[in-house]
């Protein structure tokens, strides 16, 4: 449902967006990116999120020369005009639906940051919706959790973030445009 839900949005394309809206779109979640924040009320999932999404921060910024960094605070302090065109510039180069497939990872794992790594296949689908809720886990293990909703909860986004991979994936791999299949 989700693939079919993309090729849909693309095809159709029913509120109009051009490309520039839609990679606006995608760098609005860059600003609010889950990985950049990282808590500091509890030491020990300070240290966690640190180990785990500081390496996705520098690969990253080692993906578009940018120099992005963490925050402990409300705000991130270094999400400036030329950090964001040099993400920007990469959003461009892809093709119109591949677009709504970066959308639709950014807006399930609320990162760039872990769509992009994901993308470049340096953490896998399941790691990535593992890496998007961190906090949640960390949480739902001190303070116990309804497993069935867990679980729905993590599925669900398995599911939309494989869609949004595939999609992206056959929309710019050249080969697989032009191979006719008899």
């Amino acid at each position: 449902m989700h693939l079919t839900k993309l090729c849909f949005l693309a095809v159709d394309n029913e509120n109009v967006h051009s490309k520039e809206e839609i990679i606006q779109q995608i760098l609005s979640f860059l600003e609010t990116d889950t990985v950049f924040f990282i808590s500091d009320t509890n030491k020990d999932l300070e240290k966690l999120l640190t180990d785990k999404w500081l390496p996705l921060i520098d690969k990253f910024n080692g993906y578009f020369n940018t120099d992005f960094k963490p925050s402990k605070n409300i705000c991130i302090e270094n999400i400036d005009f030329e950090n964001m065109k040099l993400v920007q510039k990469y959003l461009l180069s892809l093709e119109f639906p591949a677009l709504y497939g970066v959308l639709q990872a950014a807006e399930t794992l609320k990162s760039v940051i872990l769509t992009t790594c994901c993308l470049n296949r340096h953490i896998s689908v399941d790691e990535a919706v593992v890496l998007s809720k961190m906090e949640e886990e960390y949480q739902c293990i001190n303070w116990k959790f309804v497993s069935w909703i867990q679980n729905y909860s993590y599925n669900d986004s398995v599911l939309r973030l494989s869609a949004a991979m595939l999609f992206i994936y056959y929309n710019t791999n050249q080969w697989l445009k032009f191979r006719r299949f008899n």
